[in-house]
């Protein structure tokens, strides 16, 4: 029935504004109608199908995400660069072998594909590598090529009888000598094909000016790797298209690659570096110089370490809220603080396997009573009702998803309709509420499959732009508690601005030790 459809849809809002105002009557009316007249069911695998269709329509590089490690110093030469970019592919093609299957809906060895300004995760060509070669795009000031990891060798394009790793340096080295022929066997791609790069990840072997799309970088105009691995500042990064892993496997991955990489690195570096001396030549000038052909939405980014014990969950989203009405708030002629996001995996809390599934957001405020914020031990109270409800796909923010993506409108239209969405968040006051001002996130894993070192993941805040005030919070837990990311847009998009929000919301988790770790990356 609409009317217990409009009036459930109604107490959705009371919860995070006025719902009397003329904008939220019609706002109110319309989603209800949407949903009486596609007899609409709700359920989380619904609710998942609905934000990842969302993901999907983020053809720019809003939908990418990196994260970063602080990673030793190392002088920007070819002796350096070749063999770490030579164990940055073996390392990423065993982590991408080792985890594909093993998340739900979420199959690793594909190359990103954007079709009508939508991405599409695309099969690469098994026939030239085999069942099992990983491809890896490589990134040279001079250009990108593709050599696929079979076995413990590479298969160059125009060389199919393979090389080992030392032979995959010389190549490289070679490769980045100014004024010399490409090396025998090697191939550049076109950037301007249509078809998209044929590799699952891309590995930049000079350091990049950018951190959160350094995969695009591989790319053609029809798409490429949504992994990508670099060194940015004095980080090592690893770079994705949310579209294709969500913050889950990305943690994994990036735990096992860059565990590997050093292992490989300790293991073969002084070999290695003397073979790319040997490739590179006496007298032969070299280039280390970035190369990036994606332009970076301006943001700001600080990570920190929050020692010891994890605190609770419900503390963390108390200072949160509390912080952003800090920075935002008030906000006005609301029962509540200024709304955000909170990422959650739908499930039973007794099953461990649900962390390898996507997971659905949900649209959260802090309560007010006689302006007094509601207290921490009152939002925990709620927390698990709030939780059930929004992964059920019952909440406002994916009701709201599902009706846009319902629209009678071809797909051609309607991702750019969504991609538009933040630029009218600002002055429609039902979009401000619904598209949030960031987000939450803490990920979990299973027993055994946390990551072994500190990580600190970035991701644009909810469904804002750039231009619009916003603060992510990305959580994981590291060997020494809890590795924390945050990434600021609008008023707060600077690494200053980031650094001021991460010290706020350290003062809310009250007796924690708060650690800061390195910012200078976007």
């Amino acid at each position: 029935m609409i009317g217990e459809s409009l009036a459930e849809i109604r107490e959705l809002i009371a919860e995070l504004d006025d719902p009397r105002s003329v904008g939220w009557r019609v706002f109110a009316a319309w989603l209800a109608a949407s949903e009486r007249g596609s007899g609409r069911e709700f359920s989380a695998e619904r609710a998942v199908a609905a934000f990842y269709r969302a993901l999907q329509a983020n053809a720019d590089s809003g939908a990418d995400t990196f994260m970063a490690h602080a990673t030793e110093r190392r002088d920007e030469t070819v002796e350096n660069l070749a063999p770490l970019a030579v164990a940055r592919g073996c390392a990423a093609a065993h982590a991408l072998r080792e985890l594909d299957g093993t998340s739900r809906d979420q199959p690793l060895l594909r190359a990103v594909a954007v079709q009508r300004g939508w991405l599409e995760m695309s099969s690469i060509d098994g026939d030239r590598n085999g069942p099992e070669g990983v491809p890896v795009a490589f990134i040279l000031p001079r250009g990108t090529f593709v050599a696929a990891r079979v076995g413990d060798r590479w298969r160059l394009e125009r060389d199919r009888a393979g090389i080992d790793d030392e032979g995959l340096v010389r190549v490289i080295a070679a490769a980045m000598t100014d004024r010399a022929p490409p090396p025998r066997g090697l191939q550049w791609i076109d950037a301007r094909d249509s078809a998209p790069t044929p590799a699952a990840v891309a590995v930049s072997v000079a350091p990049v000016a950018l951190a959160r799309s350094l995969h695009r970088s591989a790319w053609t105009r029809g798409g490429g790797p949504w992994l990508g691995v670099g060194t940015a500042g004095e980080n090592e990064v690893t770079s994705t298209c949310h579209v294709a892993a969500d913050g889950f496997v990305h943690a994994r991955i990036t735990s096992l690659l860059l565990v590997d990489r050093r292992m490989r690195i300790e293991r073969h570096g002084a070999s290695w570096g003397r073979s790319a001396r040997e490739a590179r030549g006496p007298a032969s000038a070299t280039t280390t110089r970035s190369r990036s052909a994606v332009a970076e939405p301006g943001v700001g980014f600080a990570g920190a370490i929050v020692a010891g014990a994890a605190p609770r969950f419900a503390r963390v989203v108390h200072a949160y809220g509390r912080t952003l009405e800090e920075f935002f708030g008030p906000y006005p002629y609301a029962p509540c603080t200024v709304p955000f996001h909170v990422p959650m995996v739908p499930g039973a809390p007794s099953d461990s396997e649900r962390w390898r599934r996507r997971a659905v957001y949900g649209l959260l405020s802090l309560r007010r009573r006689a302006g007094e914020i509601e207290t921490e031990d009152e939002l925990a109270g709620r927390l698990s009702r709030f939780i059930a409800r929004e992964s059920a796909g019952r909440g406002l923010l994916v009701r709201t998803l599902r009706a846009l993506l319902e629209l009678p409108v071809p797909d051609r239209m309607l991702a750019p309709m969504l991609r538009r969405y933040a630029t009218v968040d600002r002055w429609v006051r039902p979009a401000l509420v619904v598209g949030g001002y960031g987000y939450v996130s803490w990920m979990r894993f299973p027993p055994g499959e946390a990551p072994a070192l500190p990580l600190f993941p970035s991701a644009l805040p909810g469904f804002a732009s750039a231009g619009c005030d916003g603060v992510g919070l990305s959580i994981v837990p590291c060997p020494a508690g809890i590795s924390v990311g945050v990434t600021t847009t609008g008023s707060l998009g600077t690494d200053d601005g980031a650094r001021a929000f991460v010290d706020a919301w350290s003062r809310g988790l009250r007796d924690r030790s708060v650690h800061a770790a390195s910012t200078a990356l976007r």
